[in-house]
């Protein structure tokens, strides 16, 4: 009995006689049905050891054979020997190349094929057809169409369908209909093909109109045509249609299906319906890492960083190993809820996946730093990158903007220019912020300038950041230039102008623009009513004020948080506490900002009581005060001089968690000096100085602090802690020297204060108008002429300071109290200024001291001209008259 070819294989170590050729052949197709490629190969060895290889018969079954098994380079091999290769073995190679995606080898494989004039089958034709389907290549598609009906094949099976999705898959539409709606029998396949196809180009409606159509023609759709339309209405938002395909779904027994559960996940995300995406989920019997990251991304894309957080966490105790667009989404969740700790801990998962390298990875892994104020980190990750775009240059800026690193900001932005980058439209408004907010006019003639060559002048964002730097600036001509070059004027610009104009303490001119703006047919927002409500303020116009707050209530904006709070601010500071009252009775949400601007209001207006009263009625309503409400009552109690409240208020503060600032310690301190508490302004000064050991206060702070408990001390008469206290300072104003000298002169201390002048001048300080008038009120409470008028003397010529009637008033009461009333009368003549009636009452005042009746006569003359009500001048002439023995009616005389 003859063995069979396999089994002649399998004993190729013998010499034995081969089958038949047709046995052969039928072996090689069964290895062929099997794929099995090592058998496949053994069998085409003992071919070649039987010198067959040139077999034409044998060689057009090894080449399918080997396409089947998976290796094209041994079908290729055997095809390029052939010396006549059939139509079965072209189509085998050609149907193999398209397999393995070779679809232009295939196309070409077509051309020599033609070119050996070997007729193609129906079968060479659907696989040309599917390989231009994948290569979208219509045009040729639509030739071998047109060969297909040449030749008879439209009607074979099969091939209608192909036509089909060849046309479909390349985006030809009508043409795939027009095939379509010439078919006797569409089936349910063909209208699934349709639908995926309609929605992969993006024909959503299309797509939705195949599925209502062939519902139509009674043919229930499948679980990929339900899919690809629930992926339509995601794109068309259409969310009543999605949740009809999704009722559809149950009753077919598809919701199971993790294909279909992850699709439904995905619609509910993205129409922004998380509560039913996470049914959906809990629905899943089982759950991929796509469902797990369907439902995250939803959760980051709807600003839900805890929720989006704690599914990462739940997936990752589920053994679920996250993808990219996982740990994507979960950096965005960190950077949402500035998640620092969780964001590291990612940025070491994203580093052992190798994706910190991924674009989407740094950039927002620099985001979150950045946002959390760790720009060391932030730049670490940026110094890593191979490539760095203009996206994340910009990040990097805007994390040291944000941050207060203007000057880092600045630099990066000139390495980035200095790398060939150029800036975008969010960069260019990221740095001249910062060039306004610092006041960098120069930078931001700069910037300006690369916006205009960069071609970005004509845009409404940047221009409106334009016009907020130079009006910042003060740069008001500039600004207004700027927004004229806007192709839009927009309220932002309009705005950012006003506000400039504000803070500049310009308020007439903001209003007037307000007005322009108006006349424009720009309507304000929330924001420009704000701005305006200031500027009425700065101008002190409280008619333009109540106008604007007309336009907010025809606005309705009135209940707008910002909007009321400047409202109640505006009244507060203009003494209007009762529309202040009403304006905040009638905000609907009251924040800690609001409560805080009507207590503010209610103290600057001296109505104490009503400030404490709002006080405990924002903590009935569940709002804690904050350090800017207890600093507020704070400051009202140190004008009241009540000592032992502040301290019972400073005590609650701290019981309530609220931490102290520099102002807080001011306002007490405040108060221990007015009232003379010496001993509690010590425990004072102690916690202060516990502040500064664990924070930073600032030099400013330092200043500010400093001066006030100099004024305390001084207050107290305790004028060594106030003199220690100076000159323990890092760095001493001019604030801090006039309060040591102010309570020097208190004690008429002249020759400390003659000191002190002379210590200022070694620090390049010179006396002003206020320490000047206390140097002055020092002499003469020591009876120092000469000091005092020398002083006078040198104040214009040595100190830059131009005497003013307080000081020649100061000089005449020096040597009025001397007893040199000539003298004083001399230099009241002298005087540059008109004498007012306090001077007069000076002289008159010594001349009862020296009776100096003639003098006495000529003074009182100028105090009944100058003092109507001069009540006491009358009386020291009486005195003087009668003191002088003269029993004469001194009017007489007069």
């Amino acid at each position: 009995m003859a063995l069979s070819f396999k089994e002649s294989i399998l004993l190729e170590g013998s010499v034995l006689e081969l089958p038949p050729l047709d046995a052969i052949a039928t072996d090689l197709h069964n290895c062929r049905k099997e794929k099995n490629l090592p058998l496949a190969k053994h069998a085409h060895l003992q071919i070649l050891r039987n010198g067959l290889e040139t077999n034409q018969s044998l060689g057009n079954f090894i080449v399918p054979m080997f396409v089947e098994c998976g290796s094209m380079l041994d079908a290729q091999k055997v095809f390029a020997k052939l010396p006549q290769p059939n139509e079965h073995s072209w189509t085998s190679l050609i149907q193999g190349c398209v397999q393995y995606g070779e679809h232009e080898s295939a196309l070409s494989l077509f051309k020599k094929m033609q070119q050996d004039s070997v007729a193609p089958s129906g079968y060479t034709y659907l696989a040309l057809l599917k390989a231009c389907g994948h290569l979208k290549w219509a045009k040729e598609g639509h030739a071998f169409h047109l060969d297909i009906v040449k030749h008879g094949f439209e009607e074979e099976p099969f091939v209608s369908d192909y036509i089909l999705e060849m046309y479909a898959k390349c985006g030809s539409f009508a043409e795939a209909r027009r095939i379509f709606d010439g078919l006797v029998n569409q089936d349910l396949r063909l209208w699934t093909t349709l639908i995926v196809r309609y929605v992969e180009h993006g024909f959503y409606e299309e797509a939705l109109s195949c599925l209502m159509e062939m519902q139509q023609q009674s043919v229930s759709p499948n679980d990929v045509a339900l899919v690809c339309c629930l992926k339509a209405c995601t794109a068309l938002g259409y969310i009543d249609r999605g949740q009809c395909l999704h009722t559809q779904i149950i009753q077919k027994g598809f919701e199971e299906d993790i294909f279909i559960g992850n699709t439904l996940v995905d619609f509910y995300v993205n129409s922004g319906l998380l509560i039913e995406a996470q049914e959906v989920f809990d629905g899943l019997s089982t759950r991929d890492v796509v469902s797990w990251t369907a439902l995250i991304s939803g959760y980051a894309e709807q600003e839900f960083g805890q929720e989006a957080l704690s599914c990462f966490e739940s997936m990752l105790l589920e053994g679920m190993i996250p993808n990219f667009v996982t740990y994507f989404s979960s950096l965005k969740a960190c950077v949402l809820i500035r998640a620092i700790d969780q964001g590291r801990a990612l940025h070491i998962a994203t580093t052992k996946e190798g994706f910190e390298q991924e674009y989407l990875v740094s950039s927002t892994l620099i985001d979150l730093y950045s946002k959390c104020g760790q720009l060391v980190e932030a730049r670490a990750v940026f110094d890593t990158l191979p490539a760095r775009n203009v996206v994340l240059w910009t990040a990097l800026i805007t994390g040291y903007a944000e941050h207060g690193l203007a000057m880092e900001a600045l630099n990066c932005w000139r390495q980035m220019q200095a790398e060939g980058i150029s800036a975008d439209a969010a960069t260019f408004v990221c740095i001249l912020k910062v060039c306004g907010s610092l006041g960098l006019i120069e930078c931001g003639f700069q910037v300006h300038l690369c916006v205009v060559i960069e071609g970005y002048a004509q845009n409404c964002y940047v221009g409106s950041t334009l016009v907020d730097m130079y009006a910042r600036c003060g740069f008001f001509t500039e600004a207004r230039a700027a927004l004229k070059e806007m192709p839009v004027h927009s309220v932002v610009a309009w705005t950012a102008l006003m506000d400039g104009y504000t803070d500049h303490g310009f308020g007439q001119e903001a209003l007037a623009c307000y007005a322009e703006m108006q006349s424009e047919g720009l309507s304000p927002n929330a924001h420009t009513f704000v701005c305006s409500l200031k500027a009425s303020m700065v101008a002190d116009s409280i008619r333009e004020g109540k106008n604007l707050h007309i336009s907010i209530v025809k606005c309705g904006i009135e209940k707008d948080a910002f909007v009321g709070c400047t409202l109640v601010d505006m009244y507060s500071k203009g003494g209007f506490l009762e529309e202040a009252h009403c304006t905040f009775n009638g905000l609907r949400a009251r924040d800690a900002v609001v409560w805080n601007s009507v207590i503010i209001g209610c103290v600057a207006c001296k109505d104490f009581e009503r400030a404490l009263s709002y006080s405990r009625q924002m903590q009935v309503e569940g709002v804690y005060p904050n350090t800017m409400t207890w600093n507020a009552l704070l400051m009202g109690l140190s004008e009241h001089e009540e000592v032992a409240r502040s301290i019972e208020f400073y005590m609650q503060m701290l019981d309530q968690g609220v931490i102290p600032d520099n102002l807080t310690y001011v306002s007490v301190l405040k108060a221990c000096g007015n009232s003379a508490a010496l001993e509690t302004g010590k425990y004072f000064h102690t916690q202060v100085e516990n502040l500064r050991r664990w924070c930073d206060v600032g030099e400013a702070g330092e200043v500010i602090i400093a001066t006030t408990l100099i004024d305390m001390y001084s207050k107290c008469g305790c004028m060594r802690d106030a003199q220690l206290v100076c000159d323990n300072m890092s760095k001493r104003d001019l604030l801090a020297w006039a309060t040591l000298i102010a309570g020097y002169a208190r004690h008429g201390d002249c020759e400390c204060i003659i000191g002190l002048i002379k210590a200022m001048g070694n620090e390049g300080l010179k006396p002003d108008e206020f320490i000047s008038f206390n140097v002055l009120t020092a002499c003469s409470h020591a009876g120092q002429v000469m000091k005092g008028t020398t002083f006078l003397e040198g104040m214009n010529v040595k100190y830059g300071t131009h005497p003013t009637v307080t000081h020649e008033n100061c000089a005449i009461d020096l040597l009025s109290r001397a007893g040199q009333v000539v003298e004083a009368v001399t230099i009241l003549m002298e005087m540059s200024f008109q004498p007012d009636s306090i001077t007069w009452n000076t002289v008159l005042a010594a001349c009862h001291c020296y009776a100096e009746i003639d003098i006495s006569q000529h003074a009182f003359k100028h105090v009944a001209y100058l003092d109507d009500n001069g009540g006491s001048a009358f009386v020291l002439m009486s005195n003087i008259y009668a003191d002088g023995g003269d029993d004469t009616t001194w009017l007489d005389q007069i």
